[in-house]
């Protein structure tokens, strides 16, 4: 499925969902605004990072699931879902 809401470049992110039920991993898929260098807040960058097919991403582990965010070629990736990390890994690297 996909939706989604107007960022501030003015296009809409794509969201889709991959799985079923509580195996489900969200994917929000938005390109990064031209010479708009990295947008992210400084409590995104202290977590923990993880190598994405070169690509650092930040990642944010829990007992209830996990959350990854990515940018690679002018898209900014966020995968959710209540799923090891492991499992959203694994899915961003196929992206």
């Amino acid at each position: 499925s996909a939706t989604g809401g107007a960022d501030k470049a003015g296009t809409k992110p794509t969201v889709t969902t991959h799985g079923q039920g509580i195996a489900a991993i969200a994917v929000a898929e938005s390109k990064v605004p031209a010479g708009a260098g990295k947008s992210t807040s400084a409590t995104i960058e202290a977590l923990p990072k993880v190598n994405i097919n070169g690509a650092s991403a930040s990642e944010l582990r829990t007992a209830l699931g996990t959350i990854l965010s990515f940018e690679r070629s002018g898209v900014r990736y966020v995968l959710a879902g209540s799923v090891t990390p492991a499992a959203i890994e694994a899915l961003a690297r196929g992206l």
